[in-house]
Order: structure tokens, then C-alpha cells, then sequence
């Protein structure tokens, strides 16, 4: 694990060095939404290091945090100015058509990052997303990803409309539903990972405890089943070795003052509770 070390130390190193001030002059020069994904890859797999340095941790989520909203801010005003920031001081480039990391997992999976960050800030921009955005995107967003996009930007307004997007997105999860493609693939990925999510955040919003313990457990139970295949993929995709999907939930079920009893590595409690360490943070980052 002393490589996932180097790899989360290298890539911190290259956004402060040199990388931040490329991107501050042309966000075009360098990969953006590579950058961000790629820290967030190795952050994953830093997570189940024996000995984790939480401000290290906690710097990389702050710079895909700084990333990834500067890239969506971008990808949702193509050939607008837009005001971004990458260090201490904004900057104005013009909005730019991406294609790459525009689907619905990573639109969802910063949704959940940025929930555990507790960025309101971060969390309007993916809500303003544009069908020209999702139409532009590489992989295609079908009914289903429509559906749970809308339910998952309803969580502060009124109880029914939220209610009725929440019903939608769950209807959607079926596998007759024909809101998805019906390969077997796709159908295990949704029943194993979507489904039990949609059925974590229902009983959140009901202020359930007793029930959202039980759906969150039958949660990482169908997250583990999904990556734990004979194949051994936790030791060899980070996309499973933790669920932000689930740290989303967590993080806003803890501070509606939901206990969690639940105890998994794939949900490190340090992060749904926001425990932070922000040492060595630049002073602009946490004022």
C-alpha cells in the first residue's frame, strides 16, 4: 500500500506545484475532469492503507472538491464565462463542451463526495445541469439516471414532490421497467448498487433510524456481493473498495442526527462524519 502513498503524494504535489496555476491560465492545457478523477481513484485506494495520514486524505478531497467544481461549472456553460477558482483567487475562462466523466455515475458519485464535504456550493452546480450536458455526455444517460438525477436534487423541497420523484426513481430500478438497458450487466449493476441506495436515502427522509440502519446494511451487503466476485475485485478496482454512494447517505443522515450503527470499512466513519483534518489546507480553503 506504500504505492497508493507515493501516487496520492504525487498527484497533490503536481496540483500544487504546477498544475493549479496551469489550469488558473487555461483550463484547456491539461486534462481537468482527469486530474480530478484520477485523485479521487487514488484516495480510494489510499483508504485501506493500515497506517492513513488523514491530512493527506483530507487535502485530496478538498482538491477534487476544487476540481470537479470548476469542471462541471465549465461543462454545464459551454461558451460562457464563468468565474472558477483553483487557489486563492477566482479566475474567468469561457465554459467548454466536455464529453468525458459527463455521465450519471460520476455526476453521482461527486454528488456523494461532495455531500460528505457538506459543499452546498458544489452540490448547486451538479444540480444545474443542462440536457445539452447530458446529450453531450459519452456515456449515455438513460430514464433511470434521469430519474434518480431528479429525485437526488429534490432532497430540500416539499415532502410530496420529493415523495413522487423518489417513487419515479424507484419504478425505474426494475427490471421490466425498460428505463435502463436490459442486459444482464446492467440489471445486476442497478439491482446490487441503485436500488438499495434509493431505499437508504427513503428511509433517511423519513427520519427513520431503526429503518435506515437495516436498508444501509442491506446496502453494503449488495455493494460487497456486487464487488466481491470470485474474481476478488476489491483487491483490484477501486471503484468498490469504498462506497461514496453510501458515505453520501451517511453523511447526510448523521447530521439529521440519525445514529449510525453500522461499522464497514467500505464506509469509513471518519468521512460521513466529516472528521477532517485541515492542518495543512490553505487558509482560503477553509475560512
Amino acid at each position: 500500500m506504500e504505492e497508493s502513498d507515493r501516487y496520492l503524494n504525487k498527484y497533490i504535489n503536481a496540483l500544487e506545484n504546477t498544475t493549479f496555476e496551469v489550469f488558473e491560465n487555461d483550463v484547456t492545457k491539461k486534462s481537468l475532469n482527469g486530474y480530478a478523477f484520477s485523485l479521487i481513484r487514488e484516495l480510494s485506494k489510499y483508504t485501506t492503507c493500515p497506517n492513513q495520514d488523514r491530512a493527506l486524505q483530507t487535502k485530496a478531497l478538498h482538491y477534487f472538491k476544487i476540481l470537479a467544481k470548476a469542471f462541471y461549472h465549465l461543462a454545464y456553460s459551454v461558451g460562457a464565462e464563468v468565474t472558477v477558482q483553483f487557489r486563492d483567487k477566482p479566475v474567468q475562462h469561457i465554459g467548454v463542451a466536455y464529453k468525458s466523466n459527463m455521465g450519471f455515475a460520476d455526476w453521482l458519485n461527486t454528488y456523494s463526495i461532495f455531500r460528505v464535504l457538506r459543499d452546498q456550493a458544489g452540490l448547486n452546480v451538479l444540480e444545474g445541469i443542462t440536457d445539452s450536458a447530458m446529450d453531450r455526455a459519452e456515456t449515455s444517460w438513460d430514464t433511470l439516471d434521469k430519474n434518480m438525477l431528479h429525485f437526488l436534487s429534490s432532497l430540500h423541497t416539499n415532502p410530496k414532490t420529493r415523495e413522487k420523484l423518489l417513487i419515479d426513481a424507484i419504478k425505474s430500478t426494475h427490471p421490466d421497467s425498460g428505463d435502463y438497458l436490459q442486459e444482464g450487466f446492467a440489471i445486476e449493476f442497478v439491482t446490487y448498487l441503485y436500488e438499495p441506495l434509493l431505499f437508504v436515502y427513503e428511509a433517511l427522509l423519513r427520519n427513520n433510524e431503526e429503518d435506515f440502519n437495516a436498508q444501509l446494511i442491506e446496502a453494503l451487503t449488495r455493494h460487497k456481493t456486487y464487488y466481491d466476485t470470485q474474481k476478488n475485485k476489491r483487491c483490484n478496482d477501486s471503484n468498490g473498495w469504498i462506497s461514496w454512494r453510501l458515505l453520501g447517505a451517511a453523511a447526510l443522515a448523521y447530521d439529521k442526527g440519525i445514529k449510525i450503527n453500522v461499522k464497514s470499512d467500505y464506509i469509513p466513519e471518519w468521512l460521513y462524519k466529516g472528521e477532517f483534518d485541515t492542518a495543512t489546507l490553505p487558509k482560503y480553503m477553509v475560512s
